[in-house]
């Protein structure tokens, strides 16, 4: 299974963890990672995922989210699809970063899209890529490791 983990969840563990939802995505994410580490699950990167963590000017937090690069098993460029698709999710009011995750991921093949950002998991997919929280994915992979 192929997840793609957008900037907001790799570094949701700098975020206030004084808020419940956010000490709970926290936890998810470690989860998540772990399952990546283990290669279970299988982590997409993208250049919008490089390109937003290089404008982070906190060092550790860029050198921090930029060492999962190294467990991708797909480090996605622009295409002309990828941007396609990105046009159309900005159309639907996606902000144009945002629309090119999404976009990345589908590209990708992902079976999800994993972020905190509210706007974003209103939609709930995009072609065959469902878009989760952190807490949701891990209820999704427990329901199909299940069956």
């Amino acid at each position: 299974m192929r997840v793609y983990i957008d900037i907001c969840v790799l570094n949701r563990p700098f975020d206030d963890q004084g808020r419940l939802i956010v000490a709970l995505q926290t936890q998810a994410k470690f989860a998540i990672q772990e399952a990546i580490r283990r290669r279970s699950i299988e982590l997409a990167w993208s250049f919008m995922l490089d390109y937003e963590n290089s404008a982070n000017p906190l060092e550790e937090r860029r050198v921090f989210v930029e060492s999962w690069r190294d467990y991708a098993v797909v480090d996605l460029d622009l295409s002309p699809e990828v941007r396609d698709w990105a046009k159309e999710l900005a159309e639907l009011g996606l902000h144009s970063k945002d629309a090119f995750h999404v976009a990345s991921a589908r590209k990708a093949s992902c079976k999800f899209f994993v972020t905190t950002d509210r706007r974003i998991l209103k939609m709930g997919a995009f072609g065959d890529v469902e878009i989760v929280d952190p807490i949701m994915f891990l209820e999704a992979i427990e329901e199909i490791t299940d069956d």
